[in-house]
């Protein structure tokens, strides 16, 4: 895969994340508030249940993305199973990390409640969605980077 092709791969992916997250965050809080019946307990466990499927897929992935590379010794191959993953899993991911202008931030609280969420609902939410959601990045990091070709990869540092 040429340069050109992975960074175009890249920013695809990027675009796809932030503008497949902008128009899911608000049906997934309406969903989730009105599964959860505006209780807490219920809301952690729905969260909780989102993304321990969503690390499921993940681990099913990386399961076919490693007998795809044994067979063919390519790490860009594994890319046909890791890249509809990553188009599947980032916008759920990017609705429950804080930010500024949205995500699992202020804007996740005040939505949540105008949606008829009781404050506890929304921290729930927040604060359970949240931790997965920094894991889920963390853990997906290397396996994107993986995917470049060995040129494009940041060099390994030790230490600071």
């Amino acid at each position: 895969m040429s340069d050109g092709a992975v960074a175009a791969l890249a920013t695809g992916v990027l675009v796809w994340a932030f503008g497949a997250a902008f128009l899911v965050e608000r049906p997934l809080q309406r969903l989730a508030v009105r599964a959860s019946r505006n209780r807490p307990g219920r809301m952690v466990a729905l969260v909780l249940a989102l993304h321990l499927g969503l690390l499921l897929l993940w681990l099913v992935v990386a399961v076919a993305a490693g007998i795809i590379y044994g067979r063919t010794g390519s790490y860009p191959a594994m890319g046909f199973v890791v890249v509809p993953m990553l188009l599947l899993s980032a916008p759920v991911t990017l609705c429950f990390l804080p930010s500024a202008h949205g995500g699992a931030g202020t804007t996740l609280r005040r939505e949540v409640r105008s949606q008829g969420g009781s404050a506890a609902t929304a921290r729930a939410m927040y604060w359970t969605g949240g931790v997965f959601a920094f894991v889920e990045m963390g853990d997906r990091v290397p396996d994107v980077l993986r995917l470049l070709p060995q040129r494009l990869r940041p060099a390994p540092t030790l230490g600071p």
